[in-house]
């Protein structure tokens, strides 16, 4: 099922009769990346730091500001990462990735590397109006528990991958305290056609990062039909 293409509204001419004014919606954004470079220090201790930030055009104006706003890098990081890394040249490494453009669906997945670490955040746009769609937008909230519930199980199955054949990896993955999936864990997520892929952030310490699960979880949109709310933006590709 396709969404509404255009929103048709009668509005008066100057001879008095009414003419049709039709007001698109935008199926896809352009995305282009921008560059910034910033040196530090002199000399030998000489060193520059890159950051690639996404420039999305081609949308209707209040769509675009909405969208831009959004992806500004101080959104992106939130205020404490930005002031205490960004600002004081403890970050770097900041990148995106369109993971998905079509359809009224825009997602985006950034990376950076702060204290020692990788980080990641992904920021999905519903383009008929710019706002970012939140998992409870999707999703029946009776069913999120049963939905963790899933989510843990891979989770589980990853696990055992991981540490498989290696004492030293389970014990090093055990140190780092017990994993489970709550409700409260599904915020960050992905859209394409085919299905939803659920992140999941066990927060390991960097020096624990070579045990720590990835957290990417994917589903069919067959295996969540009975999670999905009827007609949020994916209902487009439910058959």
């Amino acid at each position: 099922m396709w969404f509404l293409l255009f929103l048709v509204l009668a509005v008066p001419s100057s001879n008095g009769q009414d003419q049709t004014r039709i007001v698109t919606y935008d199926d896809h954004a352009i995305v282009t990346p921008r560059r910034t470079e910033r040196t530090y220090g002199k000399g030998e201790d000489r060193s520059t730091e890159v950051s690639i930030e996404p420039v999305v055009t081609g949308l209707r104006p209040p769509v675009l500001k909405r969208v831009q706003n959004a992806l500004k890098m101080k959104s992106v990081l939130g205020s404490d990462i930005y002031k205490w890394f960004y600002k004081k040249q403890g970050m770097f490494g900041y990148e995106y990735r369109v993971t998905y453009n079509r359809n009224y669906i825009l997602s985006i997945a950034f990376t950076y590397n702060a204290y020692f670490a990788n980080h990641s955040r992904r920021l999905v746009f519903d383009l008929r109006d710019g706002h970012l769609i939140k998992l409870e937008e999707l999703l029946v909230e009776e069913r999120m528990q049963d939905l963790a519930k899933l989510v843990d199980q891979k989770l589980r199955a990853e696990i055992e991958e991981i540490v498989r054949d290696s004492d030293l990896k389970r014990a090093k993955l055990e140190a780092q305290g017990p994993l489970k999936v709550s409700a409260a864990d599904l915020y960050e997520f992905g859209i394409n056609e085919k299905g939803i892929t659920l992140f999941y952030n066990a927060g390991f310490h960097h020096t624990a990062k070579d045990v720590e699960p990835e957290g990417r979880y994917f589903f069919k949109y067959i295996e969540l039909k009975d999670y999905l709310k009827p007609g949020s933006i994916v209902s487009q590709f439910i058959k």
